[in-house]
């Protein structure tokens, strides 16, 4: 999904990821007025939505592989740079401005190309997504964490590596499968079909949250990471709610 900036192309698939989850909760809560939908269902979006009332937009972006030319401003100004590539030498595409360590951190958190990344089930694909998770949660113990978002995970085409991992993020945040996947479809060339079998590797078949699994400390794609910990660094408190639910209404 290429978009346009005013001042060019962007990578290809980029995307708020934030706003992406608040547009499409915003859609089902308005199908659902004046309908019939279960109870159940009404509940369930009432919780996204506050949910996604802690989330800012802008905090998290996805894409694909960044050029020359996708300077720091028209990508989102971000302070993280995650590249799950396996190789390292996509940095140097890189625009100069991206290569300024006072302004953005880069991390090489690599997936071997023989990898299949949808298949969250193997040991060594939920090993990287640990690791992925570490690295994210650790920001929020940085001594400076205002310089620690946006943060901007990247791989070539920002669907596969970077679907998987910001699917297993997002889970851990509290968001239900069922808005994962639609966020997931948003990108150009995405399958319904890797996303399901991504996410039932994840959480389990039949399961739609991270709270439906009996024990999600003895998960795999978990070991090691402080969910808590993974939520401070990018969920906003709970005194901020009420000014992020306005401004993403205007």
């Amino acid at each position: 999904m290429s978009r346009k900036s005013d001042l060019g192309p962007l990578p290809m698939n980029w995307r708020d990821v934030f706003q992406s989850l608040f547009n499409l909760q915003q859609s089902i809560n308005e199908k659902q007025q004046g309908s019939d939908e279960s109870s159940s269902r009404s509940d369930l979006s009432k919780k996204q939505t506050n949910l996604l009332s802690l989330l800012s937009c802008g905090r998290l972006i996805r894409c694909g592989q960044l050029c020359t030319h996708h300077n720091r401003d028209i990508i989102g100004n971000p302070a993280v740079i995650i590249n799950l590539r396996y190789s390292n030498d996509a940095e140097e595409a890189y625009h100069p401005s991206l290569l300024d360590d006072k302004n953005v951190t880069l991390y090489h958190i690599p997936a071997e190309n023989s990898l299949e990344k949808y298949n969250t089930g193997n040991r060594a694909v939920a090993k990287w997504i640990a690791s992925g998770l570490r690295t994210i949660q650790n920001l929020s113990s940085s001594r400076h964490p205002n310089t620690t978002t946006p943060i901007l995970i990247h791989c070539r085409s920002g669907r596969d590596r970077t679907g998987v991992l910001i699917a297993a993020l997002l889970l851990a945040l509290g968001i239900d499968a069922s808005l994962i996947k639609s966020e997931f479809l948003l990108s150009t060339g995405s399958e319904e079909r890797y996303i399901d079998q991504a996410i039932q590797g994840l959480i389990g078949v039949g399961n739609h949250n991270i709270t439906d699994c009996k024990d999600m400390h003895r998960l795999p794609w978990l070991r090691g990471v402080d969910v808590n910990q993974l939520r401070n660094a990018l969920l906003l408190s709970e005194q901020n709610c009420n000014h992020v639910e306005a401004n993403s209404m205007d």
